[in-house]
């Protein structure tokens, strides 16, 4: 049992599944042990013995089925201490508190793979490095498999090749050779020297943590299409600035002075020029004539009754039995002569 000083302000244990409660899932058990002890102790918890309960409440749904009934654990049972259920439960857990089976050719191996990587632009970087390394080394030191002075050779190994032709640039003599290679913190040191080296054939300004090559090859692509499709509008908006010149062209030569021109030879000269098909709206006298260019046939001021009329008139005056005689039928030359004028005033066409 041991004794703790009660703090000023009293915090108490945190409710099994809120944020700042422990949680026990069958790793890092004496750190999950020592958070129970912290917070215990802003509860104002002296004696530890009370906290045993806690390793049950605050192990996730798997855990507390496995040692909710160990006698050390077990809430139904009186006078349990705090040391016998923080060795019980280091001893269930022991191989979670062991360092990862790894070995030196698994530190090559990953040393070749992160060579391949692009190159340090920024420290942060570097700091990725770091904790990728550390991952395999560390164990590999507690185990004793790797010594202090190999583990700055692998760390420069696992640098980038840029960077690793940079530092080895840098490096002493005496720091060259494999015997006595340099330590991570010089290696360190250098890298952040080469990123800081801004005035470097070796920094780009377009360097970026941020971004990998298919993003940036994306974007690329992506503002190229733009530039075509623009050219395009351009050769396009070329195109059409083209159609309304010749169409303003065209508009010119109808308002030429063909008023000189009876409507059949305006037809014949416009058509001549490749223009669209004449029609009444663009001819320039504004009237019907016959092709020859003469006038269409008028009725006689003072008949009545239209082209009818005057027909009948015509026809009236040459009486036949007592009865009017259809001037259809009629095969006088005044007749026929008569019907070709009307029907000649009918076939008149005009621009």
């Amino acid at each position: 049992m041991a004794d703790m000083q009660r703090p000023a302000i009293i915090i108490p244990m945190p409710v099994p599944g809120m944020p700042d409660a422990p949680k026990f899932e069958g790793k890092d058990a004496r750190e999950f042990l020592e958070q129970i002890e912290a917070h215990g102790s802003r509860a104002g918890i002296t004696d530890n013995d009370k906290l045993v309960d806690f390793i049950v409440r605050y192990s996730s749904r798997s855990i507390k089925t496995d040692i909710r009934f160990i006698p050390e654990f077990d809430p139904d049972v009186e006078d349990k201490t705090w040391e016998a259920a923080k060795k019980m439960l280091l001893q269930m857990f022991s191989a979670q508190e062991e360092p990862p089976e790894v070995s030196i050719r698994d530190l090559e191996d990953s040393c070749i793979v992160w060579s391949t990587d692009e190159p340090f632009t920024k420290k942060t970087d570097v700091d990725r490095y770091q904790r990728k390394f550390f991952s395999i080394a560390a164990p590999l030191l507690k185990q004793g498999m790797l010594t202090t002075k190999l583990k700055g050779y692998y760390f420069l190994q696992g640098l980038p090749k840029k960077d690793q032709k940079y530092v080895e640039k840098h490096l002493p003599a005496e720091n060259k050779k494999k015997a006595n290679p340099p330590t991570v913190e010089k290696v360190i040191k250098l890298v952040h020297q080469k990123i800081d080296d801004k005035e470097s054939i070796l920094h780009h300004n377009w360097d970026s943590e941020e971004e990998d090559v298919d993003e940036i090859r994306n974007r690329l692509k992506s503002r190229l299409n733009k530039r075509e499709e623009d050219t395009d509008d351009e050769g396009t908006q070329d195109r059409w600035a083209t159609v309304r010149s010749e169409k303003n062209m065209a508009e010119k030569r109808d308002r030429l002075d063909l008023k000189g021109y009876v409507s059949v030879l305006c037809a014949e000269f416009l058509t001549w020029m490749g223009l669209y098909r004449p029609s009444v709206r663009k001819c320039p006298t504004w009237k019907y004539t016959l092709p020859n260019g003469q006038d269409l046939p008028r009725i006689p001021f003072g008949v009545t009754g239209g082209v009818v009329g005057m027909l009948r008139a015509a026809a009236n005056s040459n009486p036949t039995n007592g009865m009017d005689r259809n001037p259809i039928l009629s095969s006088s030359p005044a007749s026929m002569a008569r019907l070709a004028c009307l029907g000649t005033m009918f076939s008149a066409w005009c621009l």
